[in-house]
């Protein structure tokens, strides 16, 4: 026998059950469909540099400049003494010069020191005599061989230059070989006469060329060729000879070339001196021929 009454509820719940799954299932997915907060959005770069606090970095010269260093004490070449205003003749750029001022009455005895002393002896006797001062282009090697006769130079108040050590070719050296030459002069110069050869130098046999001009302007040098060679050094030079050459040749600002082993300048010098003087010339050194 059928009870209607209780059969309903049960027979009502399982019509319903599955109409409540269903309405549960499409609750949880429209939770789950339901989106989170976001996250907050990372600050864009610019934003975040203008915000931040800077941080101090040193500039890109102050990282890329090296540490500063004192420069080494050396003479500091003449001002520029080869400008055409000032009526020097100079070749190379400026860089040699060859004579003084034209309107200049004074010209500049200079004179070469190989490997031998030679006559130089009775040329600074000759100098002492006549109370005058002239430019000696030094060779190391005449530094390191008569110290002597080098101090007697320094006492006498001459001024020295540079003629390179060994007296080589310039233009057949590389660069660095033609520094050395320079240096272990000027060392050699200064440790017997305590007087530096800078910023005169004269190439060995006058040889140079622009790379050579480039390395001596370089070390602290100006090149000083010559007016006038007085021809002391060919073979068949006499003393009469020279004599006449530097007084029939000879102008106002001009730079005579002798050597100081030469025996033929040496017995010249006394009737070379006594010409200069009735020519009105004066003889001084380089540097006073240049600067003053």
């Amino acid at each position: 026998m059928a009870y209607p009454g209780p059969a309903l509820p049960v027979r009502l719940s399982r019509l319903l059950a599955p109409a409540c799954l269903a309405a549960a299932l499409l609750w949880a997915s429209g939770c789950a469909a339901v989106p989170l907060p976001a996250p907050p959005s990372p600050v864009p770069a610019a934003t975040a540099a203008q915000n931040a606090t800077p941080t101090a970095t040193p500039s890109p010269a102050a990282t890329q400049a090296p540490p500063a260093t004192t420069p080494a004490l050396t003479p500091t070449p003449p001002p520029s003494p080869t400008q055409p205003a000032q009526g020097f003749q100079s070749a190379f750029g400026g860089r040699e010069i060859i004579r003084g001022r034209a309107d200049d009455p004074r010209v500049a005895l200079t004179f070469d020191c190989g490997s031998v002393a030679g006559a130089s002896s009775r040329i600074l006797d000759v100098l002492k005599q006549s109370n005058l001062r002239v430019t000696i282009f030094m060779t190391g090697q005449y530094a390191d061989h008569y110290p002597e006769l080098m101090q007697r130079m320094a006492a006498e108040g001459h001024e020295f230059a540079n003629h390179s050590y060994s007296h080589p070719d310039f233009t057949k050296m590389g660069n660095e070989a033609i520094l050395s030459e320079l240096a272990r002069t000027d060392q050699a110069v200064q440790g017997v006469s305590g007087a530096s050869t800078k910023p005169w130098m004269r190439m060995p046999f006058g040889a140079r060329d622009s790379r050579v001009m480039d390395i001596a302007s370089g070390a602290g040098y100006t090149s000083i060729f010559w007016t006038l060679d007085s021809g002391d050094w060919q073979e068949n030079a006499t003393g009469a000879g020279v004599r006449s050459r530097v007084l029939e040749g000879v102008k106002p600002g001009a730079i005579v070339v002798h050597h100081c082993a030469a025996d033929q300048t040496a017995g010249a010098l006394p009737d070379i001196l006594a010409g200069l003087t009735a020519k009105g010339l004066q003889v001084v050194t380089i540097s006073s021929l240049l600067r003053e």
